[in-house]
């Protein structure tokens, strides 16, 4: 199981944040809003490629 986490920091001084827990090979996603929750996956699915292509 692994964890995949995104933070940022807004124009009001709030954080977001969005996370993805990787069991196995299924993603699952949460987060504070939609548009952090959309780079978590975006990191995911670019970890989930290169960890593809390195242990080929």
């Amino acid at each position: 199981m692994n964890m995949m986490d995104s933070n940022q920091k807004d124009s009001s001084g709030n954080f977001k944040s969005g996370r993805v827990i990787m069991i196995g090979h299924i993603p699952i996603g949460f987060g504070t809003d939609k548009e952090t929750m959309f780079l978590a996956m975006i990191l995911a699915i670019v970890l989930m490629v290169v960890a593809y292509l390195f242990f080929k």
